[in-house]
């Protein structure tokens, strides 16, 4: 099961996740990897993923898009994350519905991938901390994380031990340990 989590502090951020990939229905067979690749870094912003191995291949594809196009702007990252991630889900289950029809197979659904997307926009030659994050079974709608931290996946206990120890006025160092205690 994954978890990915991203915290803002009062000098940066910082983003963790597990690294297993677990294929298959928890009810019979699975199979587990624990080599998956979670954490990328696109010039100066952090993106998480979770849910699979599409998104890891559109975060390759708005990387490169990204740096040929000199994008900077966490907000900006995220906006063209959200229309690649858009098209190549159309282009790749056309037939498929975002969210289960009553009556119909539920699974019948397009995949799941989260995505989380940290970094700084510049105004005015100030810097503004952004976390979003998105959905594919909500079309990749953005969401604006203002207080502070973001998470994926599977996040119930993760979320319990962040609003009891988490403050955005942790530097990064205390938010490395904390990020890794969540995720263990």
């Amino acid at each position: 099961m994954t978890l990915t989590v991203c915290l803002r502090g009062k000098d940066g951020f910082v983003l963790a996740s597990d690294s297993r990939g677990t294929f298959g229905d928890p009810r019979g067979t699975t199979a587990q990897n624990d080599t998956i690749q979670k954490v990328y870094l696109i010039r100066n912003i952090g993106i998480l993923t979770a849910g699979g191995p599409q998104g890891n291949m559109i975060i390759e594809e708005v990387r490169r898009t990204v740096e040929s196009e000199n994008i900077d702007d966490a907000t900006k990252v995220m906006e063209k994350l959200r229309e690649i991630s858009r098209n190549r889900f159309n282009e790749w289950f056309p037939t498929f519905p975002l969210m289960p029809i009553p009556g119909q197979n539920s699974q019948f659904v397009r995949p799941c991938v989260q995505l989380t997307i940290a970094g700084y926009d510049s105004e005015n030659e100030k810097l503004i901390p952004r976390i979003y994050s998105m959905l594919s079974n909500l079309d990749f709608a953005p969401n604006l994380h203002d207080f502070g931290f973001a998470l994926g996946g599977v996040a119930q206990y993760a979320l319990y031990l962040l609003n009891r120890l988490y403050d955005v006025n942790m530097d990064i160092a205390s938010l490395k340990h904390l990020a890794a205690y969540v995720v263990t």
